[in-house]
């Protein structure tokens, strides 16, 4: 006899409200837009749009998809388009009104944080974020409150991959490789050795197996953590994002480098900043695998081949004379790649 499988749709009741109330859902071309977005990104994720409503500051939409689609991946990119994009194409006069406010103030807010951040490490050798001289900025210039924070992290940023430091930016900031599994290493060798001298499906056996399943859930929390903390800190800081496209699945066949790439999870970080930056309206851009960022002289465009030897960490370019970091200038040459890009 045959068995027939059904199949079970779930349907989604969805309302985006656009920020703050605002009445931008106002003409047919800004509606005709939002349409266009929606059967977009449904038809990418092969979800169908049973019903959409529209009035001047909210949508309502009915979709259907299967069990297994996660609703984020058409609810969140719908939160920024309505939140964001809209508003920042269609302003009225008010809006226009505060969005020179806005352009005014991250003028001021870039300038004044090149200035405070250069005073810091001439006097102190002290490396400050933005995120810290916008508090400062704010407490001193009130007026700053008056538009949005978001808008006041006005930086572009490149970023390089490495295993010694785990990311290296394009203005010279190293985030510490924590390098999670080694400072497990001898406890998960030690139980591991212990449960080999276990009797399988024995209580020690079994109390055994779960404290390693423990640690291993441990160095995934704490990994997982510390790159949550540099992900935040990247996306509050800038508005667009620049990394390599790197392509790790070949790169851990390279059996030397495996447990380190692993261990180093570009991957997860790099996730971490896609969706992010989808979140909070920003641009993360990956450019090329082949594109050559450690051999190229970021101040005059010079490519010096010497420094495929990955031993070379410093170089002076022989052609502006200008001395650089290897990872830093690589993050300053993807940075202006991706700047290109978009150009």
């Amino acid at each position: 006899m045959e068995i027939k499988k059904q199949k079970y749709l779930l349907q989604y009741h969805s309302i985006f409200v656009c920020k703050y109330r605002k009445k931008l859902l106002v003409s047919e071309q800004i509606l005709d837009d939002i349409k266009q977005f929606s059967c977009g990104i449904c038809q990418k994720h092969n979800v169908i749009i049973k019903y959409m409503e529209t009035d001047k500051d909210h949508i309502h939409y009915m979709i259907e998809t299967e069990p297994g689609m996660s609703i984020s991946r058409i609810v969140n990119p719908m939160k920024s388009y309505t939140t964001y994009h809209i508003w920042e194409r269609y302003p009225n006069d008010e809006q226009k009104v505060q969005i020179a406010k806005t352009f005014g103030c991250c003028r001021f807010v870039y300038n004044q944080t090149l200035l405070y951040r250069k005073e810091a490490y001439e006097k102190e050798k002290k490396s400050v974020s933005k995120t810290e001289c916008n508090m400062e900025l704010k407490k001193e210039y009130e007026w700053l409150r008056e538009v949005d924070k978001f808008a006041l992290t006005n930086g572009e940023i490149g970023l390089d991959l490495g295993i010694k430091d785990l990311c290296i930016t394009s203005d010279g900031n190293k985030y510490e490789n924590p390098k999670t599994i080694k400072k497990y290493e001898k406890k998960l060798i030690k139980l591991q050795r212990r449960l080999a001298d276990k009797e399988k499906r024995s209580s020690n056996y079994c109390k055994t197996k779960k404290q390693i399943a423990l640690c291993h859930e441990k160095i995934t929390n704490t990994r997982k953590d510390y790159l949550h903390k540099i992900s935040h800190e990247i996306i509050n800081e800038n508005q667009v994002i620049v990394s390599e496209n790197l392509q790790i699945k070949n790169m851990v066949k390279k059996h030397h480098l495996a447990k380190a790439l692993s261990d180093a999870s570009w991957y997860e970080l790099t996730r971490q900043l896609e969706y992010k930056g989808a979140w909070n309206g920003r641009k993360y851009i990956k450019v090329d695998t082949f594109f050559a960022s450690s051999q190229i002289c970021s101040n005059c465009g010079y490519q010096n081949t010497d420094t495929k030897d990955l031993s070379v960490r410093k170089w002076k370019c022989p052609a502006c004379g200008t001395g650089h970091d290897r990872d830093v200038n690589a993050a300053k040459n993807i940075l202006a790649e991706g700047l290109r890009q978009i150009a």
